[in-house]
C-alpha cells in the first residue's frame, strides 16, 4: 500500500467517491465524484483542474551537453523553449517511437527538467553516453 503525496490533506477530504489507488509509490485518487469523472474531464478540458504529479519521476539534465541531449529525445524543436518556458514533450526512442511523454521545462541554457510517467534513469543513461 502507498503513502500519501504532500497533497493529501487537501485531496482526501475532497474524494467523494472513495476510490484511491497506488501510483508510483503514492496513493492517490481514481476520480473524486462517486458518479465518475465525467465533471472532472470536462473541467480539465473547459475550466480549470490540478493534478497531484507527485508520483510522477522528475529529471533534471544539465551540463554542456544538456541542449544537445535534449534535442535527441524530443521530436519538438528546443529553440522555441526559451528559459522559464515549459512545453509538452513527447520522449523518442532511435526510431522515432514514443517511449514517454512529459512536460519539459527550460530553467536555464544549460538545465533541464522532463517529468515522464516512468521512471527512466537508466534509458536517459544510455542516450547521454558520450555527452557532458
Amino acid at each position: 500500500m502507498g503513502i500519501g503525496t504532500p497533497f493529501a490533506s487537501r485531496t482526501t477530504p475532497l474524494c467523494k467517491s472513495f476510490i484511491w489507488e497506488e501510483w508510483g509509490g503514492y496513493n492517490i485518487v481514481l476520480h473524486y465524484e462517486a458518479a465518475g469523472h465525467e465533471s472532472e474531464y470536462f473541467a480539465l478540458r473547459h475550466q480549470a483542474g490540478m493534478i497531484d504529479v507527485s508520483p510522477l519521476f522528475k529529471y533534471k539534465i544539465s551540463g554542456r551537453d544538456a541542449f544537445r541531449f535534449v534535442n535527441r529525445l524530443i521530436p519538438r524543436d528546443l529553440n522555441k523553449c526559451k528559459v522559464g518556458q515549459a512545453f509538452y514533450a513527447p520522449l523518442c526512442n532511435e526510431e522515432g517511437k514514443l517511449t514517454d511523454e512529459g512536460p519539459l521545462q527550460r530553467l536555464d541554457e544549460k538545465l533541464f527538467r522532463i517529468t515522464t510517467t516512468r521512471p527512466g534513469h537508466r534509458w536517459l543513461l544510455l542516450n547521454a553516453v558520450g555527452m557532458d
